[in-house]
């Protein structure tokens, strides 16, 4: 039971540059996942079923970091969009609106909505409601953003040799002349002799958006991408019945949780194993809510 005293997270770390994904996220562990991450500068995305409630808590997780922005120190911006794991078909939709934009990148998804020890119900393509909302709708938000997670961080690293800095200064075009170059400013006079490029010289792109490239992709982060699924302790003392995945016969509300959470612990580590060894770095982790006040039974 150590996980029930671990204590907290010391770590300073700063997100910035980062965008994360957070399901759930208008109450309890969503909630303050959001606020933590976007007072480490990370911007948020609060994926909630109740956008009224998502509205409400991005308003009080923006009053809460507004005396750190005036203190000058970076805060993450924080929106909603509205995502029903009790249907596949808000799944999509929720995924879509999140790629459509091929600007923003994914560098974190926290799978954190979920109902708990509810009465037997089904979800709207006819799953067991707990299975349906804590496991399938958060396989398949992942497997659709999965690419775009990818696709926002830099290649592992190839060796051991670390990637300095770029050296300062522009790097001059063409072939480089014979004999050490001049010190010193550039002498005046008439510009040395060749033809001149055609035209107005080009005015500077507008600088891209925090997060994405010049060239419209998103922009690697040289961090690991983390994709973080709550589970629970109660996943030990459950199994899935692959012939009644429905759990028609002889439901029991703590026990079909557990089930839910044991798919979302076997989920976790097969994501892991076939994302091991990639170019690029994308890590999942799976962790217990502890003894947080979750508010659990809501969705």
């Amino acid at each position: 039971m150590v996980w029930l005293f671990s204590g907290v997270c010391r770590s300073k770390a700063r997100l910035d540059g980062k965008r994360a994904v957070v399901t759930g996220a208008n109450t309890g562990i969503g909630k303050e996942t959001a606020l933590e991450l976007a007072a480490r500068g990370c911007r948020v995305v609060l994926a909630v079923r109740d956008t009224a409630k998502g509205e409400r808590a991005a308003a009080d997780i923006r009053k809460k970091l507004s005396a750190q922005r005036r203190a000058g120190v970076p805060v993450g911006e924080v929106s909603v969009e509205h995502l029903d794991l009790a249907s596949l078909k808000s799944v999509r939709a929720c995924a879509l609106r999140l790629l459509n934009d091929e600007h923003k990148a994914i560098h974190i998804l926290v799978n954190n909505a979920g109902v708990m020890a509810c009465p037997k119900a089904y979800t709207e393509d006819g799953h067991d409601l707990q299975f349906g909302v804590n496991h399938l709708g958060h396989f398949l938000l992942t497997a659709l953003l999965l690419p775009r997670i990818r696709a926002s961080v830099g290649p592992a690293p190839a060796g051991p040799t670390p990637a300095g800095p770029t050296p300062a200064g522009p790097t001059p075009a063409g072939p480089t002349p014979a004999g050490p170059a001049p010190a010193g400013p550039a002498p005046a006079g008439p510009a040395p002799a060749g033809p001149a490029p055609a035209g107005p010289t080009p005015a500077e792109p507008a600088p891209a958006e925090q997060g994405a490239a010049a060239d419209g992709h998103p922009e690697p982060h040289p961090d690991p991408a983390r994709i973080i699924t709550v589970s629970s302790a109660a996943y030990a003392f459950s199994r899935i019945d692959f012939d009644d995945l429905r759990y028609e016969r002889g439901y029991r509300p703590l026990f079909a949780y557990g089930r839910s959470k044991l798919a979302n612990m076997l989920f976790t580590r097969e994501l892991a194993r076939r994302l091991k060894g990639k170019a690029t770095k994308t890590i999942p982790t799976s962790l217990p809510p502890s003894a947080m006040d979750s508010r659990g039974k809501q969705l």
